[in-house]
Parts: C-alpha cells; sequence; structure tokens
C-alpha cells in the first residue's frame, strides 16, 4: 500500500474576479532511476483522467530512459500552436511513501522538452497496475498493487 495525499489551493486569478475556484489535487510521491541509482522524491500530480504520464525535462534528463517516439501532445485547445512537443520513452519509477515502495515499475510515459509542465501520473503503463482508493472527507488516499 502506497499513501497518497491531497493538496488543496484556490486560482488566485479566479479569486481576484471574485470567483472562489478552490483546486483539489491528489499527489503521490515518485523516484526515477538514474545511472547512479534513483532519484529524491518528486510529489506527483495523481491524475485519474490523464491517460498517460507526463514528465517533466527537469526529472528525466538525469534518468535512464529508453525513446521510442516523438510527438505532439494537445490539450483542450486542439490547435497546433497550443501543442506541447514530447518524447516518449520507457522510464523505471517506484512509488513511495514514509512506510515503504512499490516494487520497480517500467512505464512508458511522455517526456516533455520542458520544465514548465507538472510531473502528473496517469493510467498507462502505471495506474492501471493498481487499486486505487480514495476518501477525500476524511483526507485519506492510497494505492494497492
Amino acid at each position: 500500500m502506497i499513501k497518497l495525499y491531497f493538496k488543496e489551493f484556490y486560482d488566485l486569478d479566479l479569486l481576484a474576479k471574485g470567483a472562489k475556484s478552490r483546486i483539489i489535487r491528489l499527489f503521490v510521491d515518485v523516484q526515477f532511476k538514474t545511472r547512479d541509482g534513483w532519484t529524491e522524491p518528486y510529489p506527483a500530480i495523481l491524475d485519474t483522467g490523464a491517460h498517460a504520464s507526463l514528465i517533466p525535462f527537469k526529472v528525466w534528463g538525469e534518468c535512464l530512459v529508453s525513446f521510442t517516439a516523438e510527438h505532439l501532445v494537445r490539450g483542450v485547445v486542439p490547435k497546433k500552436e497550443c501543442s506541447l512537443p514530447i518524447l516518449i520513452g520507457d522510464i523505471s519509477c517506484i512509488l513511495v511513501d514514509r512506510e515503504g515502495q512499490s516494487e520497480e515499475l517500467k512505464i512508458s510515459a511522455y517526456l516533455a522538452l520542458t520544465d514548465d509542465v507538472p510531473l502528473v501520473i496517469g493510467f498507462w503503463d502505471l495506474l492501471e497496475k493498481f487499486k486505487l482508493c480514495m476518501d477525500y472527507r476524511n483526507k485519506e488516499a492510497h494505492l494497492e498493487g
């Protein structure tokens, strides 16, 4: 079992306009395999709406990666000028908490060529391997493997 945690904050732009828009995110800590061992834990957004994991360059740049393709990711606005160039690659990681860690996981992920993206854990090759248990009212969540 890997414990998860929630973070809550307000969208300051909307708050300045008088609209209360509380943002609630679920996080997991992740370490990635490097030539010398493992990175320090990085907080990653656990996004059940993301089909793929997205890793910023500052994280994957020091890791062992097997590249498979180049791609453009498009989001809510499907215009080419709103796309993000990425590499698709296989990378090894572990999910960690204060009490332990998952087994080593080899995942395929979107590898951003910039640091201007959050670290996101999605379904492809990762969340499909775990059972997500979440009780936001009591601020408890974990993954069962």
